[in-house]
């Protein structure tokens, strides 16, 4: 049946997603959003506007954290930057449509959500009551120069890693640029693959960036890899092939290796392995959901993966300062507030999409830019 449907795509042109695919790519999606949550969950220190209250944590905890939200959630935003490549590329566009496409579904969510935290941090910082979480320098808007404003919707000029003010959006930032640079790409990898593919390992093994505006090269690398994955004419039930022991020991090997390297020389190639391996990994097992219900409960989560990639970061960083602030700081509750708040904010953020969808459906749709990651 698959060789009849790939037959049929590449008389067509288009690459095609079974329906059996599609299911397991979105259920991909929400294992990878809660892996993003979880990243953005790691903190050694909080900042309060009397002085940072640095975390005491042992040894167990450091290193688990280390594990969950450095090592393994890694592989989570490639993953999101390998399903876009392939989710564009799938079937032929011009440049002029696609731009007007994206436009409306990352430029205009970009901007409204950018300038919503915005303005609520210019506010918060003048309501005495809740001041004290807002005092990072950086995030004091009434002080910023033109030079900030610029750097607060670009990223240019914030330090490492260049990220905007609401920065997971660098993500949407970075998929706009590759839009913009998607037919030149496709031209690249189409005349000189074998080229491409080297300088894109080799940028990879040796942690070299390439410094097109401010476009991260693992995003780059893997929306390439996107458009490679339709060009060989594969799909998930290849990833399927792979010998379930071999990857599963691979997998581990490289996050126990990535772990023990930590910040020392050679992480690095292993950290690059573990994220390959890691896709890998998830693609092949936790999208082969065998239980109906248990499914279908999955692929109604899946519905709201992009608004909670949108809507969690600044929510979760207010509360784990709320919970800094107003609990304990032993082990236990760190551990506990460590899998507790990621949880409480992606239910959270699920409740409020609901909520906006059923009430609210045009502002829901010009936020998600009526589609989903």
């Amino acid at each position: 049946m698959l060789i009849m449907v790939k037959q049929a795509a590449r008389a067509t042109g288009e690459y095609t997603i079974t329906g059996e695919e599609s299911e397991r790519i979105r259920i991909l999606k929400i294992w990878l959003t809660v892996m993003v949550v979880f990243i953005h969950s790691y903190t050694e220190e909080v900042h309060f506007t009397g002085g940072d209250v640095v975390l005491q944590v042992p040894a167990w905890l450091n290193w688990m954290k280390y594990c969950v939200s450095q090592v393994i959630s890694r592989c989570a935003v490639p993953g999101f930057f390998f399903l876009s490549g392939l989710f564009l590329y799938r079937r032929p566009f011009t440049w002029k449509d696609n731009m007007r496409k994206k436009v409306k579904t990352l430029l205009v969510p970009y901007l409204i959500l950018n300038t919503f935290w915005i303005a609520f941090y210019y506010a918060a910082r003048h309501i005495q009551a809740v001041s004290v979480y807002f005092s990072q320098q950086e995030n004091i808007v009434a002080s910023w120069t033109w030079r900030e404003w610029l750097g607060a919707y670009t990223g240019i000029g914030r330090g490492e890693g260049s990220y905007p003010f609401l920065y997971p959006l660098w993500f949407m930032r970075d998929l706009m640029t590759l839009n913009l640079l998607a037919t030149a790409i496709k031209y690249a990898v189409d005349r000189l693959p074998k080229t491409v593919f080297v300088l894109m390992a080799a940028a990879m093994a040796l942690n070299v960036d390439f410094h097109i505006f401010c476009l991260h090269r693992d995003a780059l690398v893997f929306f390439c890899l996107g458009y490679c994955f339709i060009r060989c004419d594969l799909h998930f039930s290849d990833v399927d092939r792979l010998d379930p022991r071999l990857l599963s020991g691979a997998y581990l090997v490289s996050v126990v290796l990535d772990c023990v390297l930590r910040d020392r020389p050679g992480q690095h190639l292993v950290h690059v392995c573990s994220i390959v391996l890691g896709f890998a990994f998830f693609a092949r097992f936790t999208t082969r959901v065998k239980g109906v219900i248990w499914r279908k409960w999955l692929l109604f989560l899946a519905k709201y993966s992009l608004p909670v990639y949108l809507f969690h970061e600044l929510n979760l960083t207010i509360l784990k300062r709320l919970v800094t602030r107003l609990l304990p700081t032993d082990a236990l509750f760190q551990a506990l507030a460590y899998f507790g708040i990621p949880a409480v904010i992606i239910t959270l953020c699920i409740v409020f999409s609901m909520l906006l969808e059923r009430f609210l459906p045009r502002l829901y749709g010009v936020l998600t830019g009526g589609r989903k990651l």
